[in-house]
């Protein structure tokens, strides 16, 4: 309906009452903070909106795995919240992550594969880097204080 005002004020509402009710920890209040960090971003509160993804994005991590539709979802939307933010590096990186997941979970021809690799080649192209193939693990690939590895496969700050 295009009322992104007062859809955010009621999921405002709705995260307070789920907060004081000890609901921080369900997949359901990670689905509502990813859909209040929609209405925000409709709202062009992109600072926002990123806080609230990196929170769903911990919250259905633990509750329903990192490979989880939903969990993706949030991942997807932070890495166009963070491209927003002029995060590239940073979005490109989630992107890809969840490129190969749905790839792997989906298969390449499905739809929303085909959208996710769109939007990673744009960013790709924005940033002049081509696709990278190599296996990243979720812990590095999320984690901001990841190191590099050597060719003898010792992390290297």
């Amino acid at each position: 309906m295009g009322n992104y005002s007062e859809s955010y004020n009621s999921f405002k509402n709705a995260i307070s009452k789920l907060r004081a009710s000890g609901e921080k920890k369900s997949a359901f209040f990670g689905i509502a903070l990813n859909q209040m960090g929609l209405s925000c971003v409709q709202r062009y509160a992109i600072n926002e909106a990123a806080e609230l993804f990196e929170e769903a994005k911990i919250i259905l991590e633990q509750e329903c795995g990192p490979y989880h539709p939903d969990t993706l979802g949030v991942y997807s939307n932070l890495a166009g919240t963070y491209d927003a933010m002029g995060r590239l590096d940073d979005a490109i990186e989630i992107l890809e992550y969840v490129v190969e997941m749905r790839e792997e979970k989906l298969g390449t021809a499905n739809p929303d594969v085909v959208d996710e690799k769109k939007r990673l080649a744009e960013l790709l192209k924005e940033a002049g880097r081509v696709r990278s193939r190599k296996a990243r693990s979720l812990e590095n690939l999320l984690d901001g204080n990841s190191h590099d590895i050597n060719k003898d496969g010792i992390a290297v700050s």
